[in-house]
């Protein structure tokens, strides 16, 4: 069965709850050099790329993504996050098209 998240492209605004969650999540290895300003030139996104689904942990639906930012490399998202993140991510591609 396809999943409609994999393969997505993922975009967090880092102003956001979910965006400071996820800014926080990376500890030492955050900058923000990882920020994409393409929607937003104030405060940008944190932009990826969901590569699967991750196994159930503790009861919770996660998603492993891969940071456009290498540095960043990949972490896992909650399912929770993903759909406001990939509604933003197609706006990112209209504007980049």
């Amino acid at each position: 069965m396809e999943d409609n998240f994999v393969r997505q492209i993922a975009a967090f605004f880092s102003g956001s709850p979910t965006g400071e969650i996820i800014k926080r999540s990376f500890g030492n290895k955050w900058t923000n050099e990882a920020l994409c300003f393409t929607l937003d030139a104030t405060c940008g996104h944190i932009v990826g790329k969901v590569m699967s689904q991750s196994r159930w942990q503790s009861g919770t639906n996660t998603y492993d993504i891969t940071w456009e930012c290498t540095a960043l490399g990949e972490s896992s998202v909650d399912y929770s996050y993903l759909h406001d993140a990939c509604i933003a991510s197609c706006q990112v591609g209209n504007i980049e098209n």
